[in-house]
């Protein structure tokens, strides 16, 4: 496939919407997705493989808790 004019041979078929990588990825590096870090990759990668979970750590923080102290407001009592 081509990405920004560099040609890329995928290692395997992956279906749609999945990632792959574009380059040489070495062991907890950094991975970005439309140019937002979306995980790290848990074992060395290398160009055209299918980064998913076999490969693939998520680094998303969560963005709410259900920790004490935050309301939750009803959306019928507004």
């Amino acid at each position: 496939m081509e990405i920004e004019g560099e040609i890329v041979t995928l290692a395997k078929t992956i279906d749609l919407g999945h990632k792959v990588a574009r380059r040489a990825l070495q062991t907890d590096e950094k991975v970005l997705r439309y140019g937002a870090i979306i995980g790290h990759v848990t074992s060395d990668v290398q160009p055209g493989e299918h980064l998913h979970t076999h490969n693939l750590e998520s680094d998303y923080l969560p963005t709410y808790t259900h920790d004490a102290g935050h309301a939750f407001v009803d959306h019928r009592d507004r």
